[in-house]
């Protein structure tokens, strides 16, 4: 019996490109997200240790108006960097989720062409197994009758 091919082979394979494809756009954008919420959170850092030592000069008595003034701008320019990054996150975070989602449509379909191209092996040895037996069959079937004829001659 011929060798096993299956006929979907290359729409496998388109899919498992297409699917590869996906994974990598899906990592890609996960790691966006990460290096954006790290930044998230330097920011956030940043505006702490800003309000702390805000707060450390006016326990100290130390208050100068016109240093205030300026820590104050620079507060409210790290308040509108966290809000724009928040924003960024969040876009990020659902292009990550529509990413993976669209991984698994494509994983999902290459895995029902995978199941397909197991059930056409398997049917394909059951018939190479069938044909098999049917060729031993008539072996047998030939071997027998010609046993018989020479038990009948003698």
């Amino acid at each position: 019996m011929k060798r096993f091919q299956f006929r979907l082979q290359k729409v496998l394979e388109h899919r498992q490109r297409k699917e590869t494809v996906a994974h990598l756009n899906y990592g890609e954008a996960q790691n966006q997200l990460n290096q954006a919420t790290k930044m998230l959170e330097e920011l956030e850092e940043v505006r702490d240790a800003i309000i702390k030592e805000l707060s450390d000069i006016r326990l100290s008595g130390s208050f100068d108006p016109n240093e205030t003034h300026l820590y104050h701008e620079y507060l409210k320019t790290i308040k509108q960097c966290i809000i724009d990054q928040n924003e960024y996150v969040s876009d990020l975070s659902s292009t990550a989720e529509a990413l993976r989602l669209h991984l698994v449509g494509v994983a999902q379909e290459r895995q029902v062409l995978d199941h397909m191209k197991s059930k056409a092996q398997l049917d394909h040895r059951n018939s190479a197994n069938k044909q098999e037996q049917s060729v031993s069959d008539d072996m047998s079937a030939s071997r027998r009758q010609f046993q018989q004829l020479q038990a009948a001659q003698e």
